[in-house]
């Protein structure tokens, strides 16, 4: 493995600096995942993942944050998405301090449908003593684009997102709450998702302004896959992430959604 970069946003040649090769800057007695499927509420059964923290019980009267993680292609059922990294970190016992909670996307070779993620964060939520500010949403791959959609899409839901291995439509970014902090992953090897698609997602970000704190940590020579372990494995990416609270917790209705023709253009990896 070669040298971990991490951008510092300040100046304007984002992609000038990548492309040049600057220099940018236990295990115990845990919870493990419980298998489960959603409420009717919406006319399809979606399978998921649900982890809650070894002192939920315990405390009956803390609220915790949820994070929700949309696994990459290739997870058929409740296993695949076990194997995903991140979610495979609890099935080997180690122990978080939120509710994590890992859908299985319905749709072989599409986006997860986003009503029906946020149906099911809204009914963990509601079911679960879950801190409605501290919502945070990590996707990885095709995860990662779903993950982009959707803060696109319900800019009122989550604290922070985190995008490993993925990409979007940047022309849609502006919809995204402009103080909602973003952390990007991306190896310069990804043979299945180029290192351009989260390029022109941050540069995008970054154009946008608003005060908002961005991310980007690219890992040199490394694939698809190897990114995604390291990225999980970062040792300050769930300490960064618990301390972002929502800034305005205000109930904003879901703009409108990205026309389908475009959409579509994404929803296919290439």
């Amino acid at each position: 493995m070669g040298r971990i970069f991490t951008l510092a946003l300040a100046g304007k040649a984002l992609v000038a600096a990548l492309f040049l090769g600057l220099a940018l800057g236990g295990h115990a007695h845990a919870q493990k995942f419980a298998d489960a499927k959603m409420a009717k509420a919406v006319p399809v059964e979606m399978d998921y993942l649900l982890y809650l923290p070894k002192d939920y019980d315990g405390k009956a009267g803390e609220k915790f944050p949820l994070v929700v993680y949309l696994h990459g292609g290739g997870a058929s059922d409740l296993g695949g998405v076990r194997r995903n990294f991140l979610p495979s970190r609890v099935d080997r016992g180690e122990e978080f301090p939120f509710i994590m909670l890992a859908p299985r996307n319905p749709r072989k070779r599409e986006f997860f449908p986003q009503e029906w993620v946020q149906t099911l964060v809204e009914e963990i939520a509601a079911t679960h003593r879950v801190d409605r500010d501290r919502l945070y949403l990590i996707g990885y791959s095709r995860g990662a684009f779903a993950a982009f959609q959707i803060v696109q899409n319900y800019p009122g839901t989550y604290a922070a997102l985190v995008a490993v291995s993925g990409g979007g439509i940047p022309q849609y970014l502006d919809r995204v709450r402009p103080d909602m902090p973003v952390w990007v992953f991306h190896g310069t090897d990804d043979s299945t998702i180029k290192l351009i698609e989260s390029v022109a997602m941050v540069q995008r970000l970054k154009d946008l302004g608003g005060g908002r704190e961005i991310r980007f940590t690219v890992y040199e020579d490394a694939g698809h896959t190897e990114t995604e372990r390291l990225a999980f494995s970062e040792p300050k990416l769930f300490d960064w992430l618990l301390k972002q609270t929502r800034a305005k917790p205000e109930d904003l209705a879901p703009v409108a959604k990205l026309p389908l023709e475009e959409e579509k253009k994404t929803a296919v990896l290439r």
